[in-house]
């Protein structure tokens, strides 16, 4: 990542420029609060990482199949109502 593209002669100039800003007592401390958040980054990255893996690994839902809605009386009397005959067919059955 960033190592490969920083060579040794720019990390020892980064680090003298560094010591000299902010001198040697509190050059650790900085370098331990900048280690911390990189290391919370990284793996904060991580857990965004391995969710967006686990979702597009995981098999989609099953569809439930939906049950037909029944219709209301009026509109079954109506439609097993013979308009010819006047007399009431009876219902279909299902093969």
């Amino acid at each position: 990542m960033v190592a490969s593209t920083v060579g040794i002669s720019e990390i020892i100039v980064i680090a003298v420029i560094a010591l000299i800003v902010l001198g040697p007592e509190k050059l650790p401390d900085v370098m331990v609060a900048v280690g911390r958040v990189m290391r919370e980054l990284r793996a904060a990255s991580n857990a965004v990482m391995r969710e967006i893996h686990a979702d597009f690994e995981e098999p989609p839902p099953v569809l439930m199949r939906r049950e037909q809605p029944t219709p209301p009386a009026a509109i079954t009397s109506a439609v097993q109502q013979d308009p010819d005959a006047g007399e009431p067919r009876p219902p279909a059955t299902r093969a």
